[in-house]
């Protein structure tokens, strides 16, 4: 589930990179809402997407990794002087 939420927020980065207008043109004024929001809009689904990633590489840890704790045995007394 995380690394489809991942896939998605990183497929909305590379659309709002590539087709959000940045730049002004000669209809649209000065300050226009839509391009204040092109660095926000870029920062947070690149931040959701690496954010989301980790999220699902720590799930898939706790999946993979033993939950009990193993313990090895000593041996009795010291070790042989060779």
């Amino acid at each position: 589930m995380w690394f489809l939420l991942a896939a998605l927020f990183g497929l909305i980065f590379i659309l709002v990179f590539i087709f959000w207008p940045a730049s002004t043109s000669r209809r649209t004024p000065i300050g226009s809402g839509c391009m204040r929001c092109t660095t926000p809009l870029i920062g947070l689904t690149l931040g959701a997407t690496i954010l989301l990633f980790g999220l699902g590489v720590v799930s898939l840890a706790k999946k993979i990794m033993p939950h009990e704790v193993a313990i090895q045995q000593r041996h009795v007394g010291m070790s042989d002087e060779i």
